[in-house]
């Protein structure tokens, strides 16, 4: 890609901003960072913490009218923007929330080289989500994921925010990637 075919481009940065946006957050801007506005930390404090627990998790869910399943194991997944993410509670004690999505699309349609550069170009600029490449008997597949650790559980803002900004940004590094010319190299295909 030439230098100014990069200029062009929107940047990362400014796609997430814009993907958060999108979500519902409301952000300003300090410096070089994006944060958000004292009336949403405010709300933060209202509310005691409560452990999470897969029926909060769906009950954000159905509130947002987003369809999902719920599987035997406590998993809840779904569907956005086309691609497949998993919402898991893991640790010996269940505190780590993990929100983990996986590209629709096989990796193997791009260079192995391309791959590792998007992916460590992801992880050098942004701390979440962590992406990464998993190869399976099905193909070679992109995952973001978000992984917080909740030992004395979080507020339904708080939960909120994390499921809102752990699906956005997830799907927002999604977006950042070429189209296949084979749309038929998805994920679950």
């Amino acid at each position: 890609m030439s230098k100014d075919a990069e200029v062009k481009r929107p940047g990362l940065r400014q796609r997430l901003g814009q993907r958060l946006l999108s979500c519902g957050a409301r952000l300003i801007e300090r410096g070089n960072r994006l944060v958000a506005t004292e009336e949403e930390v405010e709300d933060f404090g209202t509310q005691p913490p409560s452990l999470v627990i897969p029926d909060r998790i769906a009950a954000w869910l159905t509130e947002h009218e987003y369809h999902f399943q719920r599987f035997d194991d406590g998993e809840i997944g779904g569907i956005w923007d086309g691609n497949p993410h998993w919402f898991t509670l893991v640790g010996d004690d269940k505190t780590y929330l993990q929100v983990r999505g996986k590209w629709r699309h096989d990796a193997l349609m791009l260079q192995r080289s391309e791959v590792l550069q998007i992916v460590n170009d992801w992880n050098r600029e942004y701390l979440w989500p962590k992406v990464y490449v998993r190869r399976d008997d099905e193909g070679t597949w992109l995952f973001a994921e978000v992984t917080t650790s909740l030992p004395v559980g979080a507020t339904d803002a708080q939960l909120a925010t994390l499921l809102d900004m752990s699906l956005g940004t997830a799907n927002s590094f999604f977006d950042t990637l070429p189209k296949p010319e084979n749309p038929e190299l998805t994920a679950g295909s």
